[in-house]
């Protein structure tokens, strides 16, 4: 591949949709590390010095969820009322009356639309691309 200084225009464009699109299936720690290294080339020690704050921050926001401890006890997925009961015992010693149960009808069913909903956006980006 010829230096840099003497590709065309539109090859610099393609050499770099190439290197962002392999950026982009990586994730997104690692976006950042190799996001950096290729910055870092050209960069003084006062922007290396804000890269490697900006990784640092971005590898602590990440979220690791861990694997389920009792797969088939969450394939169950009791109502919401047995959670409640079971794992609130203190917060609900008392039965629940007919303003509960609709209360707790309307969440849940309102979580539904909105997962519903966000299945429906999924699906519908899915065939657009």
């Amino acid at each position: 591949m010829s230096s840099p200084a003497t590709l065309s225009s539109s090859q610099l464009d393609s050499v770099l949709m190439s290197v962002l699109s392999a950026i982009a299936t990586k994730p997104a720690a690692e976006q950042s590390k190799l996001m950096a290294e290729l910055t870092l080339k050209t960069k003084g020690s006062a922007d290396r010095d804000v890269l490697a704050k900006r990784e640092k921050r971005a590898m602590s926001a990440e979220i690791a969820i861990p694997d389920c401890v009792n797969p088939s006890r969450r394939e169950k997925v009791p109502k919401i009322r047995v959670i409640l009961k079971t794992y609130f015992a203190d917060k609900y010693r008392f039965p629940f009356g007919n303003i509960h149960h609709f209360m707790i009808r309307s969440i849940v069913g309102s979580s539904e639309v909105r997962r519903s909903k966000r299945l429906r956006l999924r699906v519908d980006a899915a065939r657009l691309s």
